[in-house]
């Protein structure tokens, strides 16, 4: 126990390093067209039908984009979870600044229409998880990280209990029946298997609550070899979890996403508004197919 708590330590000091700057972000956000610029709608929704959707992670990057084939286990510990008390009007998020509500997911909470007529078949799942999307979760965090997220020294001393993890103090305050997971950016070592060992400590205790995790890609390729990436499609094959792959999503916008001006794998303003888009119609396709409305909807 000592020999891990002591492992966690040294890698949240390397964390550390490795901070967003929110002012630069907040400006970004500001100059964002949140009614959906055209861009956004021209990548390819594959579905989970696509043939590559059986290949294994090491194909992880031809995987299709949303989640839309949901086991009956997942559906399972999601009704589950409801009974014992998880909002099945809640969702929360796990990740760094990039998941910070002013830059995703958080407009779907606004009071204009952030919706062409095109995704009108999104709007009830904006209406069930209202005050979600513009809620800043405890788990989401600058620096974030596999690990820190686990550990009590990380988590918000206003909101949460001495020795209480974000992860445990998240779901005690908010009662999540879906969890974002969209997490890599920031583990600076780049040793892919110490981050799938926390990854899936992460999952175990979502699952554990009751609710379903969505694991995401990340953007960038930081660390080379795209090591994270797949070692998150391999967690989510292990434990048959939704798999959001947002990279692919990025792939018909100049640099890919990635805002080269800037170290730190941050995305740029369209790579932003996509983050968004694809998160809200990965909610949507995993929240119908737990709940039964996958076949009335589609």
């Amino acid at each position: 126990m000592v020999q891990k708590r002591l492992i966690l330590a040294f890698f949240i000091l390397l964390i550390v390093s490795n901070r967003c700057d929110l002012f630069q972000t907040r400006a970004v956000h500001a100059v964002w067209d949140v009614s959906l610029q055209d861009s956004s709608n021209k990548f390819d929704n594959v579905s989970a039908d696509d043939q590559n959707y059986g290949k294994s992670p090491k194909y992880w990057s031809e995987w299709p984009i949303l989640p839309s084939d949901v086991s009956k286990r997942m559906k399972d510990i999601y009704q589950r979870g409801i009974q014992q008390g998880n909002d099945p009007h809640a969702f929360s998020v796990i990740g760094d600044c990039q998941s910070n509500p002013q830059i995703f997911l958080g407009m779907f909470d606004s009071e204009g229409d952030p919706l062409k007529e095109k995704y009108r078949n999104l709007m009830d799942t904006i209406q069930n998880f209202h005050g979600s999307f513009s809620r800043m979760s405890v788990t989401v965090r600058d620096g974030q990280s596999v690990a820190s997220v686990l550990s009590p020294e990380w988590a918000d001393p206003e909101q949460c209990n001495e020795d209480e993890s974000a992860i445990a103090c998240e779901f005690r305050l908010h009662k999540p029946s879906i969890v974002f997971i969209n997490l890599g950016t920031n583990w600076n070592s780049g040793n892919e298997i110490t981050h799938a060992a926390y990854l899936r400590e992460i999952v175990d205790f979502v699952l554990d609550q009751g609710a379903v995790p969505i694991l995401s890609s990340k953007g960038d390729n930081q660390e080379g070899g795209h090591r994270i990436n797949r070692a998150t499609a391999e967690v989510a094959n292990q434990y048959g979890v939704p798999f959001w792959n947002f990279w692919r999503s990025l792939h018909d916008l100049p640099g890919k996403g990635i805002d080269d001006t800037r170290p730190g794998g941050y995305l740029t303003a369209d790579g932003w508004t996509r983050h968004s888009i694809s998160g809200l119609q990965a909610l949507d396709a995993v929240w119908k197919a737990l709940s039964g409305q996958w076949n009335q909807d589609s």
